[in-house]
């Protein structure tokens, strides 16, 4: 691999290059460019460089100076926005603006596609020049904004004080998918699930976690399926884990949000969501909640209305399904196992973290 030095402090041009993911693809040849002048200048000086490029003196210059405010930081040479900074204003007639807040006042709810048609009828009679659909709908954000707009309010009666209290409207969160993201080391990806026991009348949930990369599972049995339950199960995963976490996977339940989602957040963790009614998904961890069932739950004779002990047993089998039970897919080896053999980086120090289970 060649490595460019540009000027001193300035170390590893392809390694920086690809570690730039949030510079785009046409900001990334940009940069790419004014790097190559900026080399080429200090090689063959001003003419040969201005022939040579097309660039005049003042901006090798003002490039070269960009990139030394910057630290050596090659995005420093990233082309900024040529957005205006002063853009003109969308001027639409206050006739029109009027027409439209009268007829959502009068009938609540209706959007800018039904309202454009009315506005046209209304437009050709008196005269006046029509908006677009989405002019429409901008003019109707505007309305809602100034409050000028009718909003429907949900009250809910609490049930201890008697007290009405407003429910305001959740903001709705921008879901993140995993999408190509395919994980190579361990931690690069966890999937979480939840599933539940029924037994003697009484019900039991059981939140579940797996390792993509090396198969190293952890669950454990919950009173009531919540985003604080889930969020237990992730910090004592994270905490037994011998390797750090990067990205978790969910479904879009209510309990991989709130808690869950906030603690995820906290930790730097990236959360992916499944696409709504794909558990394919979440494939690795289904599997395993199915060798769950059939391999222990089924067999299991502890009550999973004691929780403390229901867990203990169930902690006994995860010890022997992480330290001693072979995989297929793993070469029959079991995930700690695994993790040692391949990605640990020294094997000999790391037998610490092998749990010796036999007598």
């Amino acid at each position: 691999m060649q490595t460019y030095f540009v000027y001193e402090g300035v170390r590893g041009y392809h390694r920086l290059m690809d570690r730039l993911d949030y510079v785009n693809h046409a900001q990334r040849a940009e940069i790419e460019r004014r790097v190559k002048v900026i080399e080429f200048f200090h090689k063959h000086g001003v003419e040969a460089t201005r022939d040579g490029f097309g660039v005049s003196r003042s901006t090798m210059y003002r490039w070269r100076k960009l990139l030394e405010e910057g630290g050596g930081k090659l995005v420093a040479l990233a082309p900024g926005s040529r957005a205006p900074k002063r853009t003109r204003g969308r001027t639409v007639s206050g006739e029109i603006v009027r027409f439209i807040e009268r007829c959502r006042n009068e009938h609540p709810g209706i959007g800018k596609a039904t309202i454009k048609p009315l506005l046209d009828d209304y437009c050709q009679k008196k005269g006046l020049r029509s908006v677009s659909e989405s002019t429409v709908g901008r003019v109707i954000s505007d309305l809602k904004k100034r409050g000028r707009l009718p909003v429907k309010r949900q009250f809910s009666l609490l049930a201890r004080s008697g007290r009405l209290v407003e429910r305001l409207a959740k903001r709705r969160r921008t879901k993140l998918r995993r999408g190509d993201f395919r994980p190579t080391k361990a931690g690069d990806l966890v999937q979480l699930d939840a599933i539940y026991v029924f037994d003697g009348g009484i019900k039991r949930y059981i939140l579940s976690a797996i390792d993509l990369t090396t198969r190293f599972a952890f669950a454990l049995c919950y009173r009531n399926i919540s985003s604080l339950s889930a969020k237990d199960l992730l910090l004592k995963f994270l905490a037994l884990a011998p390797f750090k976490v990067r990205h978790i996977q969910t479904d879009n339940g209510s309990e991989f949000a709130d808690h869950f989602y906030r603690a995820g957040q906290e930790l730097g963790i990236t959360h992916f969501f499944n696409y709504p009614h794909h558990p394919q998904s979440n494939g690795h961890v289904e599997r395993f909640q199915r060798t769950l069932r059939r391999q222990y739950l089924q067999w299991c004779e502890e009550d999973p209305a004691n929780i403390a002990s229901f867990n203990q047993e169930l902690v006994r089998w995860l010890l022997w399904y992480n330290t001693q039970r072979p995989h297929l897919s793993l070469g029959r080896l079991p995930p700690l196992r695994y993790f040692l053999e391949t990605f640990a980086k020294d094997p000999a120090q790391s037998q610490m973290l092998w749990t010796h289970t036999s007598p």
